[in-house]
């Protein structure tokens, strides 16, 4: 695992800035290594305007400290209102130097003023060194949560949660089921050696627990001040496919300890968090929803205790004070573990329920309070829930079910490959094949599982020629371990077929479909979810060369099949019903392919997450047909949309983003001339 030079692994930025040209770098040297035993990320600046640049370069769900000179203070104050990253500001003067404005004196942000860099250090170390700093991250630190069908268009949709929870939910199974190695912990060490390289503090921590760490102190490791916890909370917030992998020894270690310690009786607990008014807003409106966490959430059973932490971090107008009140029966069947892991903490005294990462949450209510300073408390109750609702459950299996994922044992390595690959996430799939490749024990299975999944990588990112080249290769050892009639036979032929028709070489494409056809029909009935992905391919081809009526016929009876035996928010039924709006748009019914688009939409944003590019491409879609209706502003709009998307995920050679990106470039040159 390759870490980048200038990332930072933790959610805690350290700035320190100083525009007069004077001891920067003696206190750096001297200075430096003290304060990166509390933060590690340390970054030095002479430039005010570079200094805010890297600012506005940080993510808006990190967290920064300054230290900043006095000649500095009034442009950082100034500044503090539009940065929320910015936490905690410590500003050192000379002592001739006294005239530091009234309003950096009053800013709640400004935590310390001092002509002495040894005070201001001992401050920093007070307030986020060891028990101090997990509240600090606790919180402040922004809350990862997936909510369910916020603002939804689409009513009659069957399942409460969207996309991006269903495959946070199979990331957690198939990392808590994929058996752990030595030489995951001894990667992860290297890396984690080479990001601290230049802080002995981190380094005799990291080696600590190289040599000292079992399995039954995985709650102490994570609730003490190391590397540890703010690299799992980082890689769970953002999914960072690489750090998770190697982690999930450590993952699978905290989740046996949570089942061992489960709580047994209902209880209530209570967590408290700064949040940004639009954070706040968004859970305003969820009332009623469910919400999904995509972190380990740390709760104490004493709302007492709770506040104080909250109490210490004032509200500003920026963030808001919030208090989770939870209410948690263990009783329920198929929820995620938590405990009281008092015994095992590092902070016994916290009196620390923990619950574990992907737990379920119905908002129930908010309410005001006042706090013990006259400010405002937003009280949000929230019931902890189970991980089955009947029609989720039913997706989440077909799911499973398509990626060949069994219920029991141990999962196949190449299931989180092919996982990422549904998610959209082409790069960290094709990583992560690589990889397994790299491996000296893999079998020739499973050396034909990742050809193929290098296949569907890069024919996803419109690599055509190489994709082909893959399956070939893929198919070759399939050949030697199966029969012809096996089904991944089948699924090669499907794939390298669909490869074809993005060449546009439709001959090829319908051969290849047709060899599926073949095998797939010695192993499926004529009705099975196979035999309608392969209709809906040849439909694809029909319709590129203009066949329309044919186009229309194989997407209908593609639909037919999907319709009957998958769940109804199932992504190959909105495969279709995008298709059929591409036939009804080339026919100039443009009304009819609108109504497919949005039914197709809202079925990718319940079975894919937010980011995908099939939710873009139907964006796009969108855009294309608003244009020909002749209304521009809704067209720019979506393609506007379909390309924030696109940016993220596919190259820019890629024919899918250069429809959209041609596409917006048109709109806005016809906007721009009308308004002229």
């Amino acid at each position: 695992m390759e870490i980048h030079e200038d990332c930072n692994l933790e959610v805690l930025h350290l700035i320190w800035l100083d525009t007069t040209k004077g001891n920067l770098s003696d206190n750096r040297i001297t200075l430096g290594p003290y304060i990166r035993a509390v933060v590690n990320h340390l970054k030095f600046f002479e430039e005010f305007n570079e200094c805010q640049k890297y600012v506005q370069s940080i993510a808006d769900n990190e967290r920064i400290l300054i230290i900043t000179d006095g000649q500095s203070s009034s442009k950082m104050i100034s500044y503090l209102s539009e940065a929320t990253e910015i936490i905690s500001v410590y500003i050192y003067t000379n002592k001739s130097d006294e005239n530091i404005p009234i309003t950096c004196r009053s800013s709640r942000k400004i935590k310390a003023i001092s002509s002495q860099f040894d005070y201001l250090r001992k401050q920093i170390i007070t307030d986020f060194g060891d028990r101090r700093q997990r509240c600090c991250f606790q919180v402040h630190e922004p809350m990862s949560i997936n909510f369910s069908n916020v603002n939804p268009t689409n009513h009659q949709s069957s399942t409460p949660l969207n996309g991006q929870f269903m495959f946070s939910r199979l990331l957690l199974d198939i990392l808590l089921r994929i058996p752990a190695s030595d030489t995951d912990k001894d990667e992860l060490i290297s890396a984690c050696q080479r990001e601290y390289a230049e802080n002995p503090f981190y380094l005799a921590t990291l080696n600590e627990f190289k040599y000292n760490y079992v399995p039954d102190q995985a709650l102490l490791w994570y609730t003490k001040q190391s590397f540890v916890y703010n690299l799992l909370n980082r890689a769970l917030r953002q999914q960072n496919i690489e750090l998770l992998f190697l982690l999930r020894f450590f993952i699978n270690d905290i989740h046996e300890q949570l089942q061992q310690m489960q709580c047994l009786e209902p209880i209530r607990i209570y967590r408290g968090q700064v949040i940004s008014k639009d954070e706040l807003t968004l859970l305003q409106n969820s009332m009623g929803q469910l919400i999904s966490m995509n972190s380990f959430l740390s709760t104490s059973i004493s709302r007492e205790l709770a506040l104080f932490f909250l109490g210490e971090y004032t509200a500003s107008q920026e963030l808001q004070q919030v208090l989770f009140e939870i209410d948690a029966d263990p009783r329920l069947d198929g929820t995620r573990p938590f405990a009281d892991i008092s015994a095992r903490s590092y902070f016994p005294e916290e009196a620390e329920i923990l619950m574990m990462f992907g737990s379920i949450f119905r908002l129930e209510s908010m309410y005001e309070e006042r706090n013990s300073k006259g400010g405002t408390i937003y009280v949000i109750r929230m019931t902890f829930c189970a991980d089955h609702n009947e029609n989720v459950e039913v997706l989440y299996q077909s799911m499973k079910n398509d990626l060949n994922i069994q219920d029991i044992g141990s999962t196949n390595l190449r299931d989180l490959g092919n996982a990422l690959i549904e998610m959209g996430k082409f790069n960290e799939a094709e990583r992560y094949f690589r990889r397994l490749l790299r491996g000296v024990s893999l079998s020739q299975g499973d050396t034909a599982g990742c050809c193929y999944g290098l296949g569907e990588v890069l024919r996803n990112v419109g690599d055509y020629e190489r994709s082909i080249e893959w399956y070939q290769n893929a198919l070759e050892i399939r050949l030697q371990l199966l029969p012809f009639s096996h089904e991944h036979i089948g699924d090669i032929y499907n794939s390298i077929g669909i490869s074809f028709s993005g060449k546009c070489e439709h001959k090829l494409a319908l051969e290849f479909y047709t060899k599926a056809l073949t095998v797939w029909k010695q192993v499926y009935k004529e009705d099975h979810p196979r035999m309608a992905w392969v209709f809906n391919n040849i439909a694809v081809v029909y319709q590129k060369q203009s066949q329309h009526t044919e186009s229309l016929q194989f997407l209908q009876k593609s639909l037919k099949i999907s319709e009957r035996e998958l769940p109804p928010d199932h992504p190959t039924i909105a495969s279709s019903v995008h298709n059929i709006g591409d036939a009804f748009a080339s026919l100039g019914q443009y009304e009819l392919a609108l109504e497919h688009y949005e039914r197709a939409l809202n079925i990718f944003k319940m079975s894919r997450p937010s980011d995908h590019p099939y939710i873009a491409y139907t964006l796009s879609s969108i855009g294309l047909t608003y244009e020909n209706m002749n209304e521009p502003k809704k067209s720019l709009e979506y393609f506007q949309k379909s390309m924030e998307i696109f940016r993220e995920t596919l190259p820019e050679n890629h024919r899918y983003r250069i429809r959209a990106e041609t596409g917006l470039k048109r709109l806005e040159e016809k906007i721009k001339q009308t308004s002229m």
